[in-house]
């Protein structure tokens, strides 16, 4: 167990930027590889088939999110019979849960014409049947892990559960490249992400219960009064994943629907390149997340202020260095990352560049609100507004062609910016001014070297996992 903050912070840190450098380099040799075996037609069709199951990660209804919040400020008060009272009454509403969305997927591949939908032609009905079903599979075991992530954040464990995640991830993406070389089909691969992933979820469970044995799956300690706390925060932060997901795969998903496959695998490479600042900010926010929750747990305001200047500092310069260096190099890398297949789209380009800042201007101060589950006002406003984009950009593609889904991205991202900001501001208790004045202002040396204690040494005691 970390012996600080600042520690935790570091070490969370690092095992973030571990997974964002996986994550890359995956991203970096997914593209031009799946395009030189499979084809730029038969990987549109994957990344299409792929959006579906996406949806079944909201699944759990944000509960297992918002336990993790809880747990940490429970713990942060010495409250460890509380933990476990969350933890198995989340886990067992998350298990009737994954084994609905199950049944409901099944039900839904053999009733209705996905391939007809979606215009599939390379991959047959039934492989699209199978496909649909194992990455639905592949996705509610991930649920399961996000619970037992949830269980080492709260215990101070959170790099260790980062590791974990990662290994998967690699693995994952690992052992479908052999099986592609090998020659496999979309079914194969989607069998690999399946089983790898369950794999993977069991052996965390496992370490879990080495590091904390006092914590683990059950029903002795669940309460049903525990759920009806938690549940309307859970059901508001299931805005979250939506509104992601509406954002993400609801685009990729309204680009085929009016434009056609090419249009959707420009759209989601240029998207990916611009989303590598996005993920460097998401590794801040994670890594401040659980001591946000442990600060306002344990009463400390004055600490969960400075948590959230210095990374909202950060998150703005990221995305302002990380955007000039691609408006300058994007025509290179695209070029020479997808081997002339994937052609720029500079208008597209622009517009995906600035919402990433807008998006930098308002994740640092919604991680303030979901560490804290007072994100309820802030979650419906957000899904409401990636709703809203889905919809001008359908109407608004066809007549201005594809950066009008970029357009439509920037104009909703700048609206929920101002929203959540002053949102997070509220809660904390901060002077808007005296707030933009410390994230924009250099400090001294002296603030710079206590900068996570405040002008007070640091009580560790107060804010340590337990």
């Amino acid at each position: 167990m970390y012996s600080s903050v600042r520690r935790r912070i570091v070490h969370g840190l690092g095992a973030n930027g571990l997974g964002q450098l996986i994550n890359i380099g995956i991203k970096l040799v997914s593209v031009p590889f799946f395009l030189h075996y499979w084809g730029i037609e038969l990987y549109g069709e994957w990344l299409l088939l792929s959006v579906i199951p996406a949806y079944f990660a909201m699944s759990d209804i944000g509960l297992g999110s918002v336990a993790g919040s809880e747990m940490t400020m429970q713990l942060a008060r010495g409250d460890r019979k509380g933990v476990l009272s969350t933890f198995q009454s989340v886990g067992l509403l998350i298990h009737a849960l994954s084994a609905l969305a199950f049944i409901g997927m099944i039900v839904a591949v053999l009733s209705l014409p996905f391939a007809q939908w979606f215009g599939i032609q390379h991959i047959s009905e039934q492989d699209v049947t199978v496909i649909l079903i194992l990455l639905t599979m592949h996705v509610l075991a991930g649920l399961q892990g996000g619970l037992i992530s949830a269980g080492f954040r709260c215990a101070g464990y959170y790099p260790l559960a980062v590791h974990l995640q990662n290994a998967v991830r690699f693995l994952e993406f690992f052992f479908v490249v052999v099986v592609i070389i090998l020659q496999g089909s979309p079914v194969d691969a989607a069998l690999v992400f399946f089983f790898v992933r369950a794999f993977g979820t069991g052996m965390a469970y496992l370490v879990l219960q080495a590091k904390t044995p006092w914590l683990g799956f059950g029903f002795h300690h669940a309460r049903r009064a525990v759920l009806a706390r938690l549940l309307k925060p859970a059901i508001a932060f299931l805005a979250f994943p939506l509104g992601n997901a509406l954002s993400l795969e609801g685009m990729i998903l309204v680009v085929g629907l009016v434009a056609n496959a090419s249009a959707v695998v420009t759209f989601s490479t240029l998207r990916t390149l611009t989303r590598f600042a996005l993920q460097m900010m998401t590794m801040i926010n994670s890594s401040v997340w659980p001591e946000l929750s442990r600060a306002f747990g344990s009463g400390n305001m004055a600490l969960a202020r400075k948590i959230h200047r210095h990374s909202y500092w950060a998150c703005c310069w990221i995305s302002i260095v990380i955007a000039l260096i691609f408006y300058l190099t994007g025509d290179w890398i695209i070029r020479y990352w997808t081997d002339g297949q994937v052609k720029m789209n500079h208008a597209l380009f622009t517009f995906l560049l600035t919402v990433i800042f807008a998006n930098a201007l308002w994740m640092a101060s919604g991680t303030v609100l979901a560490a804290t589950n007072h994100h309820q006002r802030a979650a419906l406003f957000y899904l409401v507004g990636t709703g809203v984009s889905l919809v001008i950009a359908y109407v608004s593609i066809p007549v201005f062609s594809l950066p009008a889904a970029g357009a439509a991205l920037l104009a909703i991202d700048t609206v929920v910016c101002i929203y959540v900001v002053k949102m997070a501001l509220e809660l904390l208790g901060e002077d808007v001014g005296l707030f933009f004045k410390a994230v924009w202002f250099p400090m001294d040396k002296r603030q710079a070297s206590g900068w996570l204690c405040g002008s007070e040494p640091c009580k560790d005691r107060n804010i340590s996992a337990g």
